[in-house]
């Protein structure tokens, strides 16, 4: 998922230069951001993510209003681009070669739902593509998550939270 979000930064709380900002010095590329809404006393998350651009814009009647324009994209982009490099997995159940996978890549073992699933992976001792030669998993993360999930006919996903999500083949 992507999100584009216009906020006020009349008082320059979004300004990564303003040292006084509610928000310094964590006005950041990467930095996780969390949108959710409230209806009727109970909270929602819409979508949880990370910022690629915090865009100042001006405008309005004098044009001198200020806003800026906050773009985020959900995990499954950052876990696309980050690489399951070097991962070496023993005989396990999906959900458990989900698990450390995510551990592998650092993602926190509380934000994450899991399911045990019920098919067992074999070692991980993938063939390097070029040499022919046997290598850990490689790749990126994503691909390999979504590769685990397809051999349970499961499902693996990221939910409007932003918590990585294993759904095996029973989970339905």
């Amino acid at each position: 998922a992507t999100a584009t979000i216009l906020l006020d930064n009349s008082d320059r709380r979004f300004d990564s230069t303003y040292a006084s900002g509610d928000y310094y010095p964590n006005v950041k590329k990467m930095k996780r951001v969390r949108l959710r809404v409230q209806w009727d006393g109970v909270e929602y998350p819409r979508i949880s993510g990370f910022a690629t651009g915090w865009k100042p814009i001006w405008g309005g009647d004098t044009g001198n209003d200020a806003w800026v324009a906050l773009t985020i994209v959900d995990l499954f982009k950052v876990l696309n681009l980050t690489p399951i490099d070097g991962l070496v997995a023993s005989e396990e159940l999906t959900g458990a070669r989900i698990g450390n996978g995510l551990d592998w890549i650092g993602w926190s073992a509380t934000d994450r739902a899991v399911d045990t699933g019920f098919h067992t992976c074999v070692a991980e001792t993938a063939a390097d593509e070029t040499t022919g030669a046997a290598a850990s998993a490689t790749g990126p993360s994503l691909a390999y998550f979504q590769d685990v999930a397809a051999a349970e006919d499961g499902s693996f996903f990221v939910d409007a939270a932003g918590t990585p999500t294993f759904h095996d083949g029973h989970h339905r």
